[in-house]
């Protein structure tokens, strides 16, 4: 996650919908924090926080945020993300484990065939992208979703929302055919029924691009 002060952005960092390379674009104009107005507001609740180490993991859940932000600036930042149909987006993590050895499921996921690998995250049940933009109460939580099927045009609405002319690299792409050539009937419907929110939410079906 990224937030900037002077710019008055939250950057929600879903894990592989080109979020590396939206970090990479808009981190020199993210900073900490009024250390003042936080500490002040935090104080008052009872909460201690050591502000001199990182607040946010790189992807955190925009929920995190709403915890020690204040709602009044919470709410006069622009917190934006980028989603991904689902179907392409476990292709996407499937090759991405592959091929980084570094990873701990690497060699794991790397016996298994794709199907094995829809069933082990569909038994793990921790990758969602809505739980990133999301609220505790499952209520979006950003004012806007970029789609990586329309980057490039997504990226630049946001670009001219916050007020930067900015370029955007390709970073840290995945290796891997079209992502409907992975899939038969019994993959398509396992992911339709596990990651139905994300489905319903974000508008997407197999075949189409949202």
């Amino acid at each position: 996650m990224l937030i900037s002060d002077q710019y008055k952005f939250i950057f929600v960092h879903v894990s592989k919908t080109a979020g590396t390379s939206v970090n990479r674009t808009f981190e020199p104009y993210a900073n900490e924090m009024d250390r003042s107005k936080l500490n002040k507001a935090l104080s008052k609740s009872g909460i201690r926080r050591d502000y001199q180490k990182r607040y946010f993991a790189i992807h955190a859940y925009i929920s995190e945020a709403q915890k020690y932000i204040p709602e009044d600036v919470f709410n006069d930042f622009f917190k934006f993300a980028f989603v991904r149909n689902p179907w392409d987006w476990i292709v996407s993590m499937h090759s991405f484990l592959k091929q980084n050895t570094d990873h701990r499921h690497s060699a794991m996921v790397q016996k298994m065939s794709f199907s094995e690998y829809v069933d082990f995250e569909i038994a793990r049940n921790k990758r969602s992208q809505h739980e990133f933009i999301c609220d505790k109460n499952g209520n979006l939580a950003v004012d806007f979703i970029g789609r990586f099927e329309s980057l490039e045009d997504d990226f630049n609405t946001i670009c001219q929302k916050i007020g930067l002319d900015l370029h955007l690299p390709h970073l840290n792409p995945s290796k891997h055919k079209d992502f409907r050539d992975y899939y038969d009937s019994e993959t398509i419907d396992k992911v339709a029924k596990h990651w139905r929110k994300d489905i319903e939410l974000f508008g997407y079906d197999f075949d189409n691009k949202g």
